[in-house]
């Protein structure tokens, strides 16, 4: 959850990451450093009732707690990748998500989607970080080592001379943000799945769609695992189509996705080009 995209800081790592339910929801707010009068609630005392889109983000600690509940010791970045991969990208009428002006949603207005809490108990493949590659993206993104060390406490100080950083764009998120360069022709994203699913045998097949200005492929383009929690690392290939690698698109933004398909699991994950 988030504002909308993209991130000023790190546009690299799309947001928002998910859509949650909530529009116009009453909540209780304390009275301190509120205006004396708002709405004549002036004879409340202890709480005053505001209204907003706030309460998306409890609906969504809510969902990752009954993740959490059903997979006790799956990651924080486990759980964040099975709600954002199950994400609906359409409304209860099956047309695709609008905006506040009516027009279609992109990535930066709903993140993967709306949230769809039954499905995200049961995500087929997950993308998953441990702290130390979170540590390395830290550091390459140019914090400082006290800045650093106070996201990442308790866990030991570091010093990110000493850390191998990771371009921003080859964190192992569920979403995937490619900077393209006037001089860029080729750009190659690496990603890491884990099998989460039912079935410790199982074979996916990755089905992706971009907009114009770059072609795409995945490599390998099958997944093929034996075992539950067995880890498959693939790379996808983004090469320019219009043969001028000095060429700039007039919209600074190419959409996509990428899906991990199965008879019972459909994985996908946003794609962003930013030209």
């Amino acid at each position: 959850m988030s504002s909308r995209g993209p991130s000023l800081n790190a546009p690299l790592t799309l947001k928002p990451d998910i859509v949650g339910p909530g529009v116009s929801i009453l909540a209780a707010v304390p009275p301190y450093g509120m205006p004396p009068r708002i709405l004549g609630q002036e004879k409340y005392k202890s709480f005053y009732f505001m209204s907003g889109t706030s309460m998306a983000t409890p609906h969504l600690v809510g969902i990752a707690a009954l993740v959490k509940k059903v997979h006790p010791n799956w990651s924080p970045s486990a759980i964040k990748s099975a709600i954002m991969t199950t994400a609906q990208i359409t409304d209860t009428d099956g047309k695709p998500i609008v905006d506040h002006t009516q027009s279609p949603a992109n990535v930066f207005d709903m993140g993967a989607g709306h949230v769809d809490p039954n499905k995200a108990l049961d995500p087929g493949l997950v993308y998953d970080i441990d702290y130390q590659e979170y540590i390395s993206y830290l550091c390459g993104l140019g914090f400082e080592d006290a800045d650093v060390n106070n996201i990442i406490n308790p866990a030991p100080p570091v010093e990110c001379a000493k850390v191998k950083v990771i371009p921003k764009e080859q964190l192992n998120y569920p979403s995937i943000a490619v900077p393209i360069q006037r001089n860029t022709s080729t750009k190659i994203i690496y990603r890491t799945v884990t099998n989460v699913g039912k079935a410790p045998k199982v074979t996916y097949k990755a089905a992706v769609t971009l907009s114009r200005g770059m072609s795409i492929e995945v490599v390998p383009s099958t997944l093929k695992f034996i075992s539950l929690n067995e880890k498959k690392t693939f790379k996808i290939i983004f090469k320019r189509e219009d043969g001028d690698i000095a060429a700039v698109p007039t919209n600074p933004f190419g959409f996509g996705e990428l899906k991990w398909i199965t008879d019972s699991y459909s994985v996908r994950s946003p794609i962003v080009l930013f030209y």
